[in-house]
């Protein structure tokens, strides 16, 4: 591989151990399955919040 492309491989597994994966984590509902419905921009989880679904396609 080269240079560069090794340095954009350690952002992205960076991004993704440090950044995205622990916030996901601290979202799942272990008691119900699948993930808290919301979240403020503070990071508070609102355990009483609806779920929904979110779908995409091409």
């Amino acid at each position: 591989m080269s240079k560069q492309i090794l340095r954009y491989k350690r952002k992205i597994e960076h991004q993704l151990y440090n950044n995205l994966l622990p916030f996901w984590e601290k979202l799942k509902d272990d008691k119900n399955g699948g993930f808290f419905g919301y979240v403020d921009s503070k990071g508070n989880i609102d355990f009483l919040a609806n779920k929904g679904a979110m779908l995409q396609i091409r």
